[in-house]
């Protein structure tokens, strides 16, 4: 018999069962590249934008491109839920022949790879919308950790991610939420604060108001309404430093820096906490150079071998390769139902 999964969904087949390759989506051609680069979490947009320059000066000097596009940050209401230290790259194809246009992505890949300091995967458009619909995650492969305690799931995270880029063909291995994420945190002192006159929220929403704005009322123009909001001016919130000189005005009138009625230190948090069916996990994704099918079933097998998990901490393979087994699953059932209707007729 021969292992093709363990604890992670390991099964048993016969040897004498082919186990061939294969893929759930066929390679897409479209002269058109979406590349999800990130750094450290943290990293600001002025940063994001001296790699965006670095990357595309080195992407041009491609003979096979003819343009390169960067989007950083995102829009309020937008659907891409990353922080600034990740970024999109459009990358436009001259015309190719078949040939040329089959190794330009192994091109960029290895141009990334001189880069520094970034993590990064290669798609297509299409390939990214349909690998988003199947699972959330854009990469073929998709590894979730589920778990309550978060410093666990980090862990975990990690070992998985080391475990995978010893998997041969794997490429663009990427935690997606990983931790380490610079803070300022203000924890207010109650004691103070009651000697100035002073109430927590005050402070809090001063903090606030501050550094990430408060409406306090519209404009209105023609059919359009808009708020006004108030926030400290740009250069004055660039300094962690100067978040302790922030003047407080209490009920009385009295003005106090905030650093005479609280604590202001530097610490370290997530940038997001994932989520699924109430259940928090961290992900990690992979797009492998050869066929999905036959690298999950190695990966399933080192991850076995190389990953303890914890009790109350378990793991789920997804994308584009979970999607395969399962139409593979229903393909089988439905032929085993034709056949057995063949028969009975």
């Amino acid at each position: 018999m021969t292992p093709v999964a363990s604890q992670f969904g390991v099964k048993f087949l016969p040897k004498w069962i082919p186990q061939l390759g294969g893929e759930f989506l066929p390679e897409f051609r479209e002269g058109h590249f979406v590349l999800g680069v990130s750094t450290a979490p943290g990293a600001s947009i002025d940063e994001m934008r001296r790699i965006g320059e670095q990357v595309s000066k080195a992407l041009l000097a491609n003979p096979h491109i003819a343009t390169v596009e960067q989007q950083i940050g995102r829009a309020e209401l937008g659907e891409d839920t990353w922080g600034p230290h990740k970024s999109e790259f459009h990358v436009d194809l001259k015309p190719l022949t078949s040939d040329e246009a089959e190794g330009v992505s192994d091109e960029i890949r290895k141009t990334l790879e001189n880069i520094p300091g970034i993590q990064f995967e290669i798609l297509t458009f299409l390939g990214d919308r349909i690998g988003e619909s199947i699972s959330g995650e854009t990469s073929p492969v998709v590894v979730n950790i589920f778990g309550e305690n978060l410093d666990v799931l980090d862990q975990k995270a990690a070992e998985v991610a080391r475990a995978l880029e010893g998997v041969p063909g794997a490429a663009e291995v990427e935690v997606k939420s990983p931790p380490g994420a610079p803070r300022i945190a203000v924890r207010l002192r109650a004691a103070e604060l009651m000697a100035f006159g002073l109430r927590p929220v005050d402070a809090l929403e001063a903090v606030e108001t501050a550094y990430e704005g408060a409406v306090v009322g519209q404009i209105y123009r023609d059919n359009e309404v808009n708020d006004i909001a108030v926030t400290l001016d740009a250069g004055d919130r660039k300094n962690p430093e100067d978040i302790g000189a922030l003047i407080l005005s209490s009920v009385g009138g009295q003005r106090v820096p905030l650093r005479m009625v609280a604590d202001v230190f530097r610490t370290e948090g997530r940038f997001s906490i994932l989520h699924d069916g109430a259940r928090r996990r961290q992900t990690i994704t992979c797009n492998p150079t050869r066929d999905v099918q036959s690298f999950v079933a190695d990966a399933r097998r080192i991850l076995t071998e190389k990953v303890a998990l914890p009790k109350g901490v378990y793991l789920e393979f997804a994308g584009a390769a979970e999607a395969q087994r399962a139409a593979a699953r229903e393909l089988l059932l439905h032929a085993a139902i034709a056949a057995v209707g063949i028969v009975l007729c």
